[in-house]
């Protein structure tokens, strides 16, 4: 299989290939064939990954940023205004690397009644990080980077017209009721990017994906991958000339990915934060229970650490869900649209799709809830524990 034509993997259903893990996990359930998941597998095992780069993060975001802009006409970047997708847009910005466009996707349209808060930080309340980090963050671009297009993506209108299941197709991992609209480059306005790739141009549609996670066996470190981060990377477009590019999670620059695992892997291993070694790496027996330090504990704490020189300290942000379906942080939507008809769909959709799904595709919390579809995961060993103790 080429893995250029599937530089953000691929599942392999017996000898079927999807891209989509919605399709992937119905065909598994329908054959009782297993799942392989394949991310660029041959070029990540070619490296020696217990080996840290002697350059700096900053320096390797910097050539990372320029790698892509080196490589394509256009080059587009969702911000949330979080912490991943605010350093991705400022690797470019602060080293004087052009940005064509970026997009914050926010659901104006639908949040005329919500109340808006910056002292309630639960996941219920994740879309007030909208007006208090992300809509700031887009003034800045626009007064600072005026050469910059900065486009509000407003996605409740997408919902609206959501197609019955189709949507569901198009969630990946995430199958909740914004996902398949938030980067949803479909629309009539966006017909500049179909006419421009058209054209030949390539474009590239830039996503902060994602934070390292580690894991850990009796003796070893190692950095982790698994699919549901990358199937965060939603590709609206279908064109040859339109690609989906991970800024952090690529083969195409692997030596960042190393250098991560290692700055991670000495903090980790350091006696005042045994709690992070204990509870937010990845084992074999890894307690559900864990899977909330991981989220809101163990990704907060990094981030000084992986991007050194951004500024997030007071960045309004809620908690993270726990859970991939039918998640926390869309709490605004039920909230304010029960009535709607268009919900009522999805969550007919949603129920026929888990109830059409055997047990063991699914992944599920220490209450037996399912939280999402079962994971996969790549691992790279990072070296031994002892070594990064003795640093």
């Amino acid at each position: 299989m080429d893995e250029l034509k599937f530089k953000n993997g691929y599942y392999l259903v017996g000898n079927e290939v999807f891209e989509k893990k919605v399709l992937a996990i119905q065909r598994s359930n329908q054959t009782k064939k297993n799942i392989q998941w394949i991310w660029n597998d041959r070029k990540m095992s070619s490296f020696n990954w217990t080996i840290e780069p002697d350059i700096s993060l900053d320096s390797l975001y910097k050539s990372r940023a320029q790698q892509i802009r080196d490589h394509y006409d256009y080059v587009l970047i969702f911000c949330s205004g979080g912490a991943d997708s605010t350093n991705t847009l400022m690797s470019f910005l602060r080293n004087s690397i052009h940005v064509d466009e970026v997009v914050a996707g926010a659901p104006l349209s639908g949040l005329s009644n919500w109340n808006w808060s910056n002292e309630d930080y639960s996941a219920q309340n994740t879309i007030s990080e909208t007006k208090f980090t992300q809509l700031p963050l887009m003034e800045y671009v626009q007064q600072n980077f005026p050469k910059t297009k900065v486009t509000i993506h407003d996605y409740f209108y997408d919902i609206l017209d959501y197609k019955e299941d189709q949507w569901l197709i198009n969630s990946g991992d995430y199958i909740h009721p914004t996902f398949a609209a938030r980067y949803n480059l479909q629309r009539d306005e966006y017909s500049y990017l179909r006419k421009l790739a058209d054209s030949g141009k390539k474009i590239a549609l830039v996503y902060g994906i994602d934070k390292p996670m580690l894991g850990r066996s009796e003796e070893d470190l190692y950095i982790v991958f698994n699919d549901q981060m990358i199937c965060n990377g939603f590709k609206s477009i279908d064109d040859p000339n339109i690609f989906v590019e991970l800024f952090y999670w690529s083969a195409d620059f692997i030596p960042l990915l190393i250098k991560q695992g290692h700055v991670v892997a000495k903090w980790v291993c350091r006696p005042e934060n045994n709690n992070f070694f204990k509870h937010a790496l990845i084992t074999q027996k890894t307690d559900p229970a864990d899977f909330d330090w991981g989220r809101n504990v163990y990704e907060r704490r990094i981030i000084p650490l992986i991007y050194p020189d951004l500024n997030f300290d007071n960045k309004f942000q809620c908690q993270k869900p726990i859970s991939a379906f039918m998640g926390d942080h869309d709490a605004w939507f039920p909230i304010l649209h029960s009535d709607l008809q268009i919900r009522d769909m999805m969550i007919s959709d949603y129920r026929n799709l888990i109830n059409s799904i055997g047990n063991n595709l699914f992944n599920r919390n220490r209450f037996e809830q399912i939280i999402g579809f079962k994971l996969f995961y790549k691992p790279y060993k990072l070296g031994k524990i002892t070594s990064f103790k003795e640093l």
